[in-house]
This record gives structure tokens, sequence and C-alpha cells, in this order.
């Protein structure tokens, strides 16, 4: 019983184990989507997981007859939206750091200066890119976590944008946004 349970750790700890370990990070690193799919699933399973937590405590606190924590509510999002944003920085001014971003403005729960960041990096590096399309309608979400520069950048694109496609859907989410807010004039102008 010892033999083989010393192998497997040997085995484990074996430079040319290390070496495949290391070759998966590097290729996922030099591969955008490759490392946005495993950010993404990785997000998808620790919240469902979050909400499995969150209904089991949820239930014994009724049976006990208690209240939940307010803490027990806090979504796991921190140390996703810090991935995120080391992958956009990796791929920094390339079109490639766009769903990075936007995983950050479709994610983020308290993370405001990270929501802040990604509006102003897209603001400075990608409002002419066409992959910003991907996340124009994030842009209203985060208004209130980024201020006016999410609003900026949505009327920036609105207005501006080369590609049709492309302002089309950020009209389209600047009238959703202002029909939240009733203003139907504003919204049915955008229309």
């Amino acid at each position: 019983m010892l033999r083989p349970a010393l192998a497997a750790a040997l085995l484990l700890s074996s430079p040319a184990f290390a070496a495949a370990e290391c070759g998966a990070l590097a290729a996922l690193q030099q591969d955008p989507q490759a490392a946005y799919a495993k950010l993404a699933k990785d997000f998808a399973q620790a919240m469902s997981k979050f909400q499995d937590e969150l209904q089991a405590r949820v239930k014994a606190a009724r049976e006990a007859g208690e209240r939940v924590p307010r803490s027990a509510y806090r979504q796991p999002t921190k140390e996703f939206v810090e991935s995120a944003q080391e992958f956009a920085q990796e791929y920094a001014g390339k079109d490639d750091a766009v769903p990075f971003l936007g995983f950050i403005l479709k994610n983020a729960s308290s993370e405001r200066n990270a929501v802040k960041w990604a509006v102003k990096t897209l603001a400075s590096d990608h409002v002419e890119s066409k992959a910003i399309g991907d996340v124009v309608d994030y842009l209203p979400r985060v208004a209130r976590m980024a201020g006016r520069p999410a609003m900026s950048l949505l009327n920036d694109i609105a207005d501006n944008h080369e590609v049709n496609d492309i302002r089309v859907k950020a009209l389209l989410a600047r009238a959703r946004q202002l029909m939240g807010r009733d203003d139907s004039e504003g919204a049915v102008a955008d229309l």
C-alpha cells in the first residue's frame, strides 16, 4: 500500500509532470480564447457551488429560526475579476483584451475599481474596435458602478462608431437604459 502511494508521489513531483503542467499554463496564456473559456467555466462552477451553499445555509437558518448573515449573500467574484484584469493587462492594446474587460463588466458584483478601470480601458484603447460590440450591452448595467464614463462611452459608440451593427447595438442599449429611467422621449429618439 505504501509503495503505490510513494510511486504516485514521485511521479507527480517529477520534472516531466511539472513541465507538462507549465506547458499547459503557457498554452493557456498564449491563447486568449482558451484562457477566456477556462475563466468563464471556472466562474460558472464557482457560482453554481455558491448557489448550492447559499441554498443550504438559507434552509438551515430557516429551520433554526435564524436570519442568514448578510455575508452569505456575497458572491465569489473577486478572484475571477482579478484574473480577468490580469488577462486584460496581458493583452493590453489588442482586441484579445476586450472579452476579459467584458467579463469584468458582466460579472463584477462589488469590485467598483475594476469596473471603472475596465470602462476607462475600453474608452482609451478599444472605442473604435469591432470587438467592443460584444460588451456594449453591459455598459448600462455598470453605469451605477462606473458613473458617467460608462454612459459617455456608450454615447460615443452609439454616435460615432464606424460599424453600423455596433452603433445599432449601442443605440438599443442606450434606449433600454433611458426606458429604465422613464425617459421615453429619449428612448424613442434613439429608436
